[in-house]
């Protein structure tokens, strides 16, 4: 990719000059696109700027949930924040509070946190990822962020690093030593959503052709569909998606299928309507829900995870499958159970 062409510009902070992540995001850049400064909130840059800062704060949160919803107990490590791939439904669309994308040079700093988190963590190990604010990989060629953190946590026998993208950029991991820590996961749509809400991203053929590619590394894998859109002829569409995925991959590769009905917050909803006009997921009728967000009517919620539930057991039986950001009457309805009583998802769940 040329960077050049996505970024105008890159804010260095004073504090991160000195350090490799800087240096090698400037080597991308002649020099009068670079720019030192020394008090970032009062020099933001743009929508097109890269900055490169100095993480004063935690690296290592809980997943913030929501109220009233069921938590896979996932851990954030926050590397950086924002995604150039804009795809139409991404909460960080109304979460920013700066223009650009920021990454931290100081990253190698949360290893610290990371393995004090996973001693102090009970039962299983620490499940820790670094794609909630930020795609995990889709600026590896320019960071080299995940190439430095998988060797560390190939070490780790209490935590599992995920890099969760919907990147095609994967090759610069293929010869690393990963110690079976690491699960590279996918957040696939069908072709014809991809195309519409994802249309910046690469395709869906550039990603499963990536997810070979990291399976034969010996990766791990996992996959989210999230967000489901309940759109025409569904069923047919994701569960096609699902056979694919089992088509091209080894089974016994992929550690678990996560799942998300579309939701969104009035906000949200607000800067899609005004981005794209045209929008069409808001056709259906979507009810207000505990947490403050949107959702379809609970019993289609549950057909859909149902549906897709058991169209990736009838392939994999093994394979943990769970929803994200759901209430417990979803769960019983979709499953049967509440994820506390099925045993295949305690290693996930960290019971």
């Amino acid at each position: 990719m040329k960077w050049t062409s996505l970024f105008d510009e890159v804010l260095v902070e004073a504090a991160a000059v000195d350090t490799s992540l800087a240096r090698r995001v400037c080597g991308f850049f002649p020099d009068h696109r670079v720019k030192v400064v020394t008090d970032l909130p009062s020099a933001p840059g743009g929508v097109r700027s890269l900055t490169v800062a100095v993480e004063k704060g935690a690296f290592l949160r809980r997943c913030p949930g929501t109220p009233a919803m069921i938590c896979c107990n996932l851990f954030v490590l926050n590397l950086g924040v924002g995604c150039h791939y804009g795809c139409s439904f991404c909460f960080l669309h109304n979460y920013q509070n700066q223009p650009g994308i920021r990454v931290y040079a100081n990253f190698m700093d949360a290893m610290a946190e990371v393995e004090k988190a996973a001693e102090e963590f009970k039962g299983h190990p620490l499940r820790v990822t670094t794609g909630e604010f930020a795609d995990s990989l889709a600026l590896e060629e320019l960071t080299g962020m995940a190439s430095e953190l998988i060797p560390r946590f190939g070490q780790q026998e209490k935590a599992l690093l995920e890099l969760k993208t919907k990147s095609d950029q994967i090759d610069s991991l293929l010869g690393l030593e990963h110690g079976g820590r690491v699960v590279v996961s996918w957040s696939l749509s069908p072709a014809v959503v991809a195309q519409r809400e994802e249309c910046d991203a690469p395709p869906l053929e550039a990603r499963l052709a990536a997810a070979e590619k990291a399976a034969a590394a010996g990766y791990l894998l996992a996959f989210h569909f999230d967000p489901v859109f309940l759109i025409d002829d569904w069923q047919r569409h994701y569960v096609s998606l699902v056979g694919e995925i089992f088509d091209r991959l080894p089974a016994e590769r992929v550690r678990w299928f996560s799942l998300g009905g579309f939701r969104y917050t009035q906000s949200l909803k607000n800067v899609m309507e005004e981005r794209d006009p045209e929008t069409r997921v808001f056709l259906h009728e979507f009810v207000p829900c505990a947490d403050g967000k949107f959702r379809y009517f609970a019993p289609l919620r549950a057909e859909m995870y149902r549906t897709l539930r058991e169209a990736i057991e009838q392939r994999a039986p093994g394979t943990p499958v769970y929803a994200c950001m759901e209430s417990a009457q979803i769960w019983k309805k979709a499953f049967s159970s509440l994820p506390t009583d099925i045993e295949k998802l305690d290693p996930l769940f960290g019971f």
